[in-house]
């Protein structure tokens, strides 16, 4: 059994370790200090231009980037699969349930 004294000097140890582990992973993941806090920020002069890119000329078609395409046709295809799943959802109202229990009544007595 540890007595009291050893055991504080034993957990401020574990304490100590356990800071400079969280230390030196910091400055490996790049968050732990350094120079780049105070460093000026980057200032870009306003173009005039909407997203600082000049007006093409006629006739000359803007560059798609390469995630456009695979993007747009995910979020087309989404739309789709939802729009086909809501349109195809199993009506589960009251009004539905009502309807159904009267259309066999009426069924019944025929």
């Amino acid at each position: 059994r540890l007595s009291g004294t050893r055991m504080s000097a034993l957990s401020s140890r574990l304490g100590a370790r356990a800071v400079a582990a969280a230390r030196s992973s910091l400055r490996l993941r790049g968050g732990g200090g350094g120079g780049h806090h105070h460093e000026q920020p980057q200032f870009s002069e306003p173009t005039g231009f909407f997203m600082g890119q000049p007006p093409r000329p006629k006739g000359v078609r803007r560059q798609r980037e390469s995630w456009e395409i695979p993007y747009y046709g995910t979020f087309f295809l989404t739309f789709c699969l939802f729009s086909a799943g809501l349109m195809w959802k199993p009506e589960t109202s009251l009004d539905a349930w009502a309807r159904d229990q009267l259309a066999l009544k009426e069924m019944e007595k025929k």
